[in-house]
């Protein structure tokens, strides 16, 4: 069964926010794996992509495709 609406559009192609997004969000949208997209949850929230650098499991060329996608960072 579908989620909300904002849940349905995050799937369908929008951009999703990083210090918003689900788990699930996190791993189809930016193609994180499990580890990566909780660390990222536990690191909320994040200002920079800067800051998304330093966890554990983000190369540069990570954060790179990252920051190409369809992950943005909306400060809070």
């Amino acid at each position: 069964m579908a989620g909300p609406k904002t849940r349905e559009a995050h799937h369908a192609g929008e951009v999703v926010d990083i210090n918003s997004a689900t788990i699930d969000e996190l791993m189809a949208a930016g193609g994180l794996h499990l580890a990566q997209a909780s660390a990222v949850i536990e690191a909320r929230p994040l200002a920079s992509w800067r800051e998304v650098a330093r966890l554990p499991g983000f190369d540069p060329e990570t954060i790179s495709r990252l920051r190409a996608g369809r992950l943005e960072i909306r400060t809070l």
